[in-house]
């Protein structure tokens, strides 16, 4: 898709925001993907910046049918990762041997779609998934995965073992029986017990493979520790957990918030961030988190979230000093949530 520089006063609403816009201090802007709006340009001509790369289209239409139809084929691929996902991991369950090929070519896709921009995120926070649930998590978590090691600077090779990472780290699940995953009650100590097994039943499924790398195989066994030795299997500390589990466990905890589940509702991703916060300071890895934290909120700039008080408003920017309170945009009326301390953001719409 063809992209051109253009002087901001020249600039048309709708058009879509080719490259991520920086302040001169590094805070970042406005996300790439954004659609122009009276807003965008009013921030940009606050934060003065006079240039800007925009894609390049025939007309106001195209623009839109051209980001559409990229959102299209994101969905036709990651459908097609989804299946290919539950085909290997079926296939595992019965006792076959993993098909590398099969997770090398989804860890691609995934590479691929995170280099490009932004829009992964946006089509997961449209899902509404409850059949194969798990699987969707593998890819998700995929994602997530390989967008953190983007955020944190890492060469290509380290994006797609992430990725990899995160497609494969809840494969012991699938010794669990689906009852035990998908129960809506309290679990019993026994059940506690046993689903606390998947990360060495994973581990056991790999191990020998020698095309699976020991980063890998380890995000596997140990994307449940935590930093405060809270976790399982080993009840592993600090810097002994290993950093593609530290990741995967960030990006698992978010993405097990924001999406549906069989026995409860996703939170918004702000929410979720708030849920850190609260409960997740001392347990992960801080400079994964808030990396990561920092950099998806920016993904939603642009997008339409429903109200407490049941009006639909305009995600226009988020502070980064207080990633919870995004400002919203109703109209012609702002509403700053560290404020407006009534109003909280109940979805994405």
């Amino acid at each position: 898709m063809a992209k051109k520089h253009v002087d901001v006063k020249m600039c048309r609403e709708n058009a879509i925001i080719a490259e991520d816009v920086f302040s001169d201090d590094g805070v970042l802007i406005v996300s790439k993907n954004t659609f122009l709006t009276n807003y965008i340009m009013d921030k940009l001509n606050y934060f003065n910046i006079e240039t800007i790369v925009i894609y390049e289209f025939d007309n106001v239409d195209n623009e839109l049918g051209g980001y559409e139809s990229h959102i299209r084929s994101f969905k036709e691929e990651y459908d097609s990762n989804v299946y290919l996902v539950k085909k290997v991991i079926v296939d595992l369950s019965k006792g076959e041997e993993l098909d590398f090929d099969a997770i090398e070519k989804i860890s691609l896709s995934l590479f691929h779609e995170v280099s490009y921009g932004n829009s992964a995120v946006r089509y997961i926070n449209r899902l509404k998934v409850f059949d194969d649930y798990t699987y969707h998590h593998c890819i998700n978590v995929g994602i997530y995965t390989a967008l953190i090691g983007k955020w944190l600077g890492c060469d290509d090779e380290k994006m797609k073992e992430f990725a990899m990472a995160g497609i494969l780290h809840d494969i012991g699940k699938y010794r669990i029986p689906v009852e035990v995953l998908n129960k809506r009650g309290v679990l019993t100590k026994e059940e506690v017990e046993l689903l606390e097994k998947h990360p060495v039943f994973g581990y056991e499924m790999v191990k020998d493979d020698e095309n699976i790398g020991t980063n890998i195989k380890d995000a596997i066994l140990s994307h449940h520790e935590r930093k405060d030795g809270s976790g399982y299997p080993y009840g592993l500390r600090g810097n002994r957990i290993g950093k593609d589990a530290r990741i995967v466990a960030v990006a698992d905890f978010y993405e097990a918030l924001t999406s549906n589940r069989p026995y409860r509702q996703k939170v918004s991703p702000f929410e979720a961030i708030k849920i850190f916060e609260a409960s997740g300071m001392e347990t992960y890895d801080l400079s994964v988190a808030m990396t990561f934290f920092k950099n998806i909120v920016n993904c939603y700039i642009g997008e339409k979230v429903k109200l407490s008080d049941g009006r639909i408003g305009e995600i226009v920017y988020v502070p980064p000093y207080d990633l919870i309170n995004p400002i919203i945009k109703i109209g012609e009326e702002i509403i700053d949530l560290s404020r407006d301390t009534d109003i909280k953001i109940e979805s994405l719409v």
